[in-house]
C-alpha cells in the first residue's frame, strides 16, 4: 500500500479521489492517517510532503463527510462533528418516500453501517499514536479546533456544492429529534432493526457486501458491536481480499467484487457498432458472449 502511494503522491506531496485528480483534503487525509497506522514515521519522505499539503487545505477539519466518519472512527475527529446519520430512519414506516430503502444503492449501503457508528459514537480508545497524529493533522491544536463549526465545512479542494438549507434544515431537525426527544427504547429498536439489516446483506453476499466501501464500513461496525475477536469480524477478514490485488505499483482496491457482465456487455456492444458482428472471425466470440449473459 505505501509503494502504490509512493507512486501516485502529487507534486505537492498530496493525492486525489483518482491517480489524475488534485490533491484533495479527503484523500490526502486519510492516506496520511492510512501510512501512520502502518508505521511510517511522521517524517517519512512520503509523509512530510503530505502532512504539509494537507495542512496548506486547512487540515483535517475540512475533510469530507465519509472522512470525518472515519476520523471519528479513529478518536481523530469528534463526532459532534458529524451531521446527523440517526438508526432512526431505518425504523421509519417503509411507505414513506424519503425511507432509506428508497435512496440510490450505494448511498443506501453506506449510511446504513455509518448510521450505527454515528448514532452509537464508536471510536476506538485513544493511544499515544493517535495523539501524535491528532497534533499532526490539524492547523490548530485538537483541543481548540471546533468540531460543531466543522459539520457544514468542507475545504474547497473537496467541495463540488453547497450543502442545500433544506438539507440543513433535515439535520437541524434531526439534531433536536436524536439530542431532546429521542426515547432510549427506540435507539435501541432503531439499533436492532439497523444490526439485522446489517447482518442480513452480509449473509447475503457471503460477507463481501456491496461493495469495497461499505464492508469496510460493515467491518468497523462489526468491530464495535461484536468485538474485534468475533466470529463475524473474522468472516469479514477472510474475505478483504477479494476487492484488493497487488499490481506491478503496489496493493491497490477493485471498486466491485466483479465486473464480468459489465465487462462483457460493453464488449458486446462495442463489437456490434463497430460491424464486427459481420465478420466472421468475431461471431463464434460473440456468441459465446452472449451466452454467458444469458447464463448471468
Amino acid at each position: 500500500m505505501t509503494r502504490y502511494l509512493a507512486h501516485h503522491a502529487n507534486e505537492d506531496g498530496g493525492w486525489g479521489l483518482h491517480l489524475e485528480g488534485k490533491s484533495t483534503v479527503f484523500a490526502t487525509g486519510l492516506y496520511y492517517v492510512m501510512l501512520r497506522l502502518l508505521g511510517h514515521d511522521k517524517d517519512h519522505p512520503l509523509l512530510a510532503p503530505a502532512r504539509a499539503c494537507l495542512l496548506s487545505h486547512g487540515g483535517a477539519a475540512g475533510i469530507q463527510q465519509w472522512g470525518k466518519i472515519w476520523l471519528a472512527c479513529l478518536n481523530l475527529y469528534g463526532w459532534e462533528g458529524v451531521h446527523c446519520i440517526p438508526t432512526d430512519l431505518w425504523a421509519l414506516p417503509e411507505w414513506l418516500p424519503f425511507h432509506p430503502w428508497r435512496w440510490w444503492v450505494q448511498c443506501r449501503a453506506v449510511y446504513l453501517p455509518t448510521s450505527y457508528l454515528w448514532s452509537n459514537r464508536c471510536t476506538v480508545p485513544l493511544t499515544p499514536l493517535l495523539q501524535e497524529i491528532r497534533d499532526e493533522i490539524y492547523t490548530a491544536p485538537y483541543r481548540a479546533v471546533d468540531f460543531r463549526r466543522a459539520r457544514s465545512h468542507t475545504a474547497p479542494s473537496d467541495a463540488l456544492r453547497t450543502i442545500s438549507p433544506l438539507l440543513l434544515c433535515c439535520f437541524a431537525l434531526l439534531r433536536v429529534w436524536f439530542d431532546f426527544l429521542r426515547l432510549r427504547w427506540l435507539h435501541r429498536l432503531a439499533d436492532r432493526r439497523v444490526s439485522r439489516l446489517m447482518r442480513s446483506e452480509e449473509h447475503n453476499t457471503g460477507y463481501h457486501c456491496l461493495a469495497p466501501v461499505n464492508k469496510a464500513f460493515h467491518m468497523a461496525a462489526a468491530h464495535f458491536a461484536d468485538g474485534p475477536g468475533s466470529e463475524r469480524v473474522r468472516r469479514h477478514r477472510e474475505t478483504v481480499d477479494v476487492y484488493l490485488w497487488l499490481g506491478p505499483r503496489g496493493m491497490t482496491c477493485g471498486g466491485t467484487k466483479g465486473v464480468q457482465v459489465w465487462d462483457t456487455a460493453f464488449i458486446v456492444q462495442a463489437a456490434a457498432e463497430a460491424g464486427l458482428a459481420a465478420d466472421p472471425r468475431f461471431r463464434a466470440p460473440l456468441l459465446r458472449a452472449l451466452g454467458f449473459l444469458d447464463k448471468s
